[in-house]
C-alpha cells in the first residue's frame, strides 16, 4: 500500500505505475486521495 506522502511528492510516478496496471480512473483517484489529505490537514491544523 502507498503511503499518502509518496502520492503526494511522487504523483506521475504513481499514475504512470497504475497506468501499467491499466487502473480505472487513476488520475481521479488519486487527486481525491490527495484532497481529502489536504481537507485532513486542515482540519488537524485549526484544532491542533
Amino acid at each position: 500500500m502507498l503511503q499518502v506522502q509518496f502520492i503526494r511528492e511522487n504523483k506521475e510516478t504513481v499514475l504512470a505505475g497504475l497506468a501499467k496496471r491499466n487502473f480505472a480512473n487513476a488520475e481521479t483517484i488519486v487527486t481525491q486521495v490527495l484532497t481529502a489529505d489536504e481537507n485532513r490537514r486542515a482540519t488537524q491544523s485549526c484544532y491542533g
